[in-house]
């Protein structure tokens, strides 16, 4: 029927679509931020569907990020009352397609409005959570030559939709995960991969321009994400999934999930375009189903190595801890493939989440506690080396190891601890030293025998070991790698004041050293300086040492890397007075390569290259305080011996020796061209 009443009864029907979307608009209530130079343009298309729209807005205003942002809304022929309703939603842009164009086209059309420095395409069908859209930015720092990085995707009862995709040799694809846990450990760390889902991935602007944005040959949908992966990598740059990322997506929710019908038709058809023009690069790639482990990461070229430990190496805490972490960022750096085993299981944050996104596979939680051994059967002959930290670790994993792998096993031991706790047995006579000196020998014995290579960092330490074992190889390694600086911009000794001890109090060694110091040394050298502080930096020291009451002792517990650089920059001469102990001393390394002069003990220097020249070495049976006021007065030689302190450490705890040493047994390393950590 035509006429006034049925043109009447359209207008009624139209109002009553604008008033039911504007109502949902007035019970969602998306807070977008106002940003005049954002740094991001999300870019989200839609058609219809405004509750799944409006959800989607709401939960990018509930989650502030310190990445500022815009948000572009691309109706693709909506009907009215959705673009009139999100009109009114104040900081969103809406643009309007008054054809219905399709996602590949939306999303191009979209970035055309993009004023951001990167461009991040986002499905409506989504809800993203705390710190996405911060950890998804991150990467393009931590990994410079990142084209594209994708946000793990979850459905809304929790189990994983896509950690990353992969591409197999037939141009099929999977969702990486897909239906799985999403906390299980190879999906929580950042890896190159073959794509991401278009459903929330981010390009910086200028390459998503150089690449020109979607190809419309991939018109309406389908495949378009996988192509523009494909020519990122083609262009020079890599592909990313940042799984601290997370969105939860309500796939299918767009086109539905029958691929014989609709939009989703051309899945297949997309297919054999995307097959005919990456044919060649696919020819590198595994055929279905095989090798996940290494086409994950796209590390079939990779070696891989797998670090085992008591527990995540907690680098600003313990210098045991800070060496391991210099060891992976090493390995990182060389181009492998690092994994992570700590003993206990336990993910100790913020360092699991930092490992994780240096791109470290980290292998704690419940699930690896309770199938560790089926870890190694499934994957234990993907593991090229394997480096054990610290004797009473190794033996409980050799076996394994063995029966899994065929691995390269290395053994770093830290310090020489059977010889060590000796060495206190005779000077103090104390019988559970010389047991524990014994369990330790037979640890680190089976770990020398067993092992393809033994590492310590104290060259005094490794040539013992060489009397002891002839035939096996034991090498010297360099406890850190410490980077030239430009220039090294110190304040000169005369405007310095102060000692500085920094140790950890639960090394008893430390304890030991602090105990004789303060009672039989300190008290002389305040009798001849009288306004100067020592300083105790350590978390926990002990009561033995708070008890003394000195207004001259400054005890600061655990200091930040930053607060301690501040103190090391006001002081004037570091002190590692120890009596007892083994192996190198991290705190001396640390000292030296900050300008700090260094007065310290034999047992202290030792393993150490250095002489008198660069850091003073005084035996604790002489007048230990008497010589160390003469050395903190003589602010001309303290200057000196900083310059000279720091020349050689730079020199001899280098990338280049790391590599070198490594390469004796590790031989990829041999012919590397990687730049210095």
């Amino acid at each position: 029927m035509t006429g006034p009443n049925s043109t009447s009864f359209s207008l009624i029907e139209h109002g009553s679509r604008i008033s039911d979307a504007c109502g949902l608009v007035s019970c969602y209530r998306p807070e977008l931020p106002a940003c005049a130079n954002p740094d991001v343009s999300i870019i989200i298309p839609i058609y219809n569907q405004m509750e799944y729209t409006l959800k989607c807005l709401r939960s990018l205003g509930a989650h502030p990020q310190k990445t500022t942002f815009e948000v572009i809304v691309v109706d693709d022929s909506s009907d009215l009352s959705v673009f009139r309703a999100l009109s009114g939603i104040p900081n969103l842009k809406v643009v309007r397609n008054f054809k219905n164009q399709g996602f590949v086209r939306g999303c191009n059309r979209g970035a055309m409005h993009a004023r951001g420095r990167y461009i991040l395409l986002l499905n409506n069908d989504t809800e993203v959570s705390e710190g996405w859209l911060d950890a998804l930015i991150r990467v393009f720092t931590l990994y410079p030559d990142a084209g594209l990085v994708g946000a793990k995707l979850v459905y809304p009862d929790g189990t994983l939709q896509e950690a990353g995709g992969i591409i197999w040799r037939d141009a099929s694809g999977w969702n990486y995960g897909r239906n799985d846990d999403p906390g299980l450990p190879w999906y929580n760390y950042v890896r190159e991969t073959d794509y991401c889902s278009g459903a929330a991935i981010v390009l910086p602007a200028d390459v998503w321009r150089k690449l020109g944005g979607f190809d419309l040959a991939y018109v309406p949908a389908y495949y378009e994400d996988t192509d523009l992966a494909f020519r990122a990598r083609d262009a020079g740059y890599r592909v990313y999934i940042q799984p601290h990322s997370v969105v939860t997506h309500y796939e299918g929710k767009s086109n539905g999930t029958d691929i014989g019908t609709g939009i989703k038709q051309y899945q297949a058809v997309n297919h054999n375009t995307f097959y005919k023009r990456w044919k060649q690069a696919l020819a590198a790639h595994f055929p279905n189903a095989q090798d996940v482990f290494l086409a994950r990461g796209r590390s079939w070229s990779k070696k891989t190595i797998l670090f085992i430990d008591h527990y995540l190496p907690h680098y600003d805490q313990d210098a045991g801890s800070r060496n391991i972490y210099t060891y992976i960022r090493f390995f990182l750096s060389e181009g492998f493939s690092v994994k992570f085993l700590g003993e206990n299981f336990f993910p100790h944050q913020p360092y699991q989440a930092e490992l994780e996104e240096l791109g470290v596979e980290v292998l704690t939680g419940s699930y690896m506690r309770d199938h560790w051994r089926e870890w190694f059967e499934a994957n234990g002959r993907y593991l090229d080396y394997v480096l054990f930290s610290r004797a009473p670790v190794g033996v409980n994993w050799l076996e394994v190891v063995k029966q899994t792998t065929r691995a390269t096993c290395l053994f770093y031991g830290h310090d020489l601890i059977s010889r060590t706790l000796r060495r206190a047995y005779e000077d103090y006579g104390d019988p559970e030293n010389l047991r524990l000196s014994e369990e330790w020998a037979r640890n680190e014995a089976v770990m020398i025998q067993a092992c393809d290579a033994t590492f310590y960092p104290s060259e005094n330490e490794a040539e013992y070991l060489r009397r002891t074992y002839p035939g096996r190889c034991i090498e010297a390694i360099p406890l850190y790698v410490m980077p030239p600086r430009e220039l090294l911009v110190r304040k000169p000794a005369a405007e310095r004041h102060d000692l500085l001890f920094v140790g950890s109090f639960g090394h008893p060694p430390n304890v030991d050293a602090m105990r004789w110091f303060i009672s039989d040394v300190f008290p002389d050298i305040v009798q001849s300086i009288p306004n100067i502080k020592l300083h105790i930096v350590g978390k926990n020291p002990p009561e033995v040492l708070t008890a003394i009451k000195n207004e001259h002792l400054v005890f600061h517990g655990y200091l930040s890397d930053e607060k301690l650089a501040e103190l090391i920059a006001e002081c004037r001469v570091s002190v590692a007075p120890l009596r007892v102990g083994g192996g190198i001393k991290g705190k001396i390394l640390e000292a030296l390569y900050n300008g700090l002069p260094v007065v310290t003990t034999p047992i202290g220097a030792e393993g150490i290259p250095v002489t008198d020249e660069e850091c003073r070495i005084l035996a604790v049976d002489s007048d230990f305080g008497k010589y160390l006021v003469s050395s903190y007065n003589n602010v001309r030689q303290l200057d000196e011996q900083a310059r000279r302190g720091y020349e050689k450490v730079i020199s001899y705890y280098s990338a280049e020796r790391l590599r070198s040493v490594f390469a004796k047994i590790v031989v990829e390393l041999r012919d590397s061209t990687s730049l210095p950590i």
